[in-house]
């Protein structure tokens, strides 16, 4: 059974996700004066530093900044290290004796093969294997946590309910609503938490999470992941303290970046975004997301979805199509666009993301095309409001990336 420590979340025995209670200086993020949006902890940050704020995922949130623009803060990620607000993002932790166990129900993560403090990808499914989510999952000693996209908290949140219904156990998931969160990214991410107290981060693998003193603000979780392709950090703390953070690490020089950035970044990195790559329609097969089931999760099954995974890996008629990577240049195809093959003048797939790369200077491109047509090097027709443009299938992700590997230990001399 679920625990009864449960009614945290609205009095009802019934409900699987508490809410944690926000008593920071700083209040919660809430909806704007309108009642359309919700703004961030940051939020005044981003006005004094001149961000363009538009609607997103139900959130009031930086574009770009009027300073610098989307090409310097992408630059600036790339060459040097960027922040980014993503508070937005819901962060969940699991309690409970059953938890690792329900959060392989949940998800399609290997939580046992996980070290302690150790995260990875994984996605959450429905009954038909289409994709609910991508999050991500990190084992702790005592809890595990859960990150998950601003614009399926909602779903996220309704879908777990029921899974944990289902699930029988003894389990307890809090959305904690009293924490913040930035992304550190890029090449002098490091050396900037070095620089604020942060020991030993030498010896910190890409996906291990830590609780560290920064910049004498003690209990701060970290993360080395991120969204952009580099080494980086995601920083989670009280809002009042992400907002201490920020102001720091806008002292220190690093450049604030916004949405525009942050998809350009993540498309050179060949990454998904939910709503565009990834639906409910989606399934890991055609999204060739095969890598986040391990071996064991899909002989043993036991998580949502698995029966009708099988049966999609059992009969390939049934995935068809593959999520591939395109370059090209001229007009720039956006989601949406038709994907044309040259061979047969037929429309053969359609564009879900596409951006100028100012790394690469040309054009790229996510899509989903036939299996037939998915070898890098495969021309294609891109049709651009009316117009055909050449483009060919590449590899993704489209530019190196760097996620950090501590250096192997030097051989002991005897």
């Amino acid at each position: 059974m679920l625990r009864a420590t449960v009614p945290r979340f609205a009095a009802a025995a019934a409900a699987a996700v508490a809410p944690a209670t926000a008593t920071q200086a700083v209040p919660a993020p809430a909806a704007d004066a309108a009642g359309a949006l919700k703004k961030t902890a940051l939020h005044p940050l981003h006005l004094e530093l001149g961000g363009k704020m538009v609607p997103f995922a139900g959130w009031s949130m930086p574009v770009q900044y009027a300073k610098a623009g989307v090409l310097k803060e992408h630059n600036a990620c790339r060459t040097a290290a960027a922040a980014f607000d993503v508070s937005h993002m819901g962060q969940l932790r699991i309690y409970g004796a059953d938890r690792e166990a329900f959060v392989e129900f949940l998800t399609v993560a290997d939580v046992k093969a996980l070290p302690d403090s150790r995260g990875r990808l994984a996605v959450m499914l429905n009954d038909k294997a289409g994709i609910i989510d991508d999050v991500i999952v990190t084992r702790f000693d005592k809890h595990v946590g859960m990150v998950i996209n601003a614009g399926r908290t909602d779903a996220d949140l309704a879908h777990i309910r029921l899974a944990a219904a289902d699930f029988r156990g003894d389990v307890t998931v809090v959305h904690d609503e009293t924490l913040s969160l930035i992304a550190l990214q890029g090449p002098e991410a490091a050396a900037h938490l070095t620089a604020l107290g942060v020991p030993d981060l030498e010896t910190m693998p890409f996906m291990a999470a830590r609780t560290v003193n920064l910049g004498g603000i003690a209990g701060v979780n970290i993360t080395r992941c991120g969204y952009t392709g580099e080494d980086g950090f995601e920083i989670s703390a009280p809002h009042e303290a992400t907002v201490a953070i920020a102001q720091t690490l806008a002292a220190r020089g690093v450049q604030f970046a916004g949405l525009g950035a942050r998809d350009s970044l993540r498309m050179e990195a060949g990454m998904c975004l939910y709503g565009h790559e990834l639906t409910e329609q989606t399934n890991v097969v055609e999204a060739c997301l095969n890598w986040l089931v391990t071996k064991r999760r899909l002989t043993e099954g036991g998580f949502i979805g698995h029966a009708a995974l099988q049966a999609l890996k059992a009969d390939p008629s049934l995935t068809p199509m593959r999520r591939v990577g395109i370059v090209s240049r001229g007009a720039c195809a956006r989601d949406g666009a038709v994907v044309v093959d040259p061979a047969t003048g037929a429309d053969v797939g359609v564009v879900t993301s596409g951006c100028p790369s100012p790394t690469l200077s040309c054009n790229v491109a996510q899509a989903y095309v036939p299996k037939a047509l998915m070898k890098a090097g495969t021309p294609l027709k891109l049709n651009v409001r009316g117009r055909l443009v050449d483009a060919e299938v590449a590899k993704m992700a489209f530019v190196p990336t760097h996620y950090f590997t501590p250096a192997a230990p030097a051989p002991s001399q005897q």
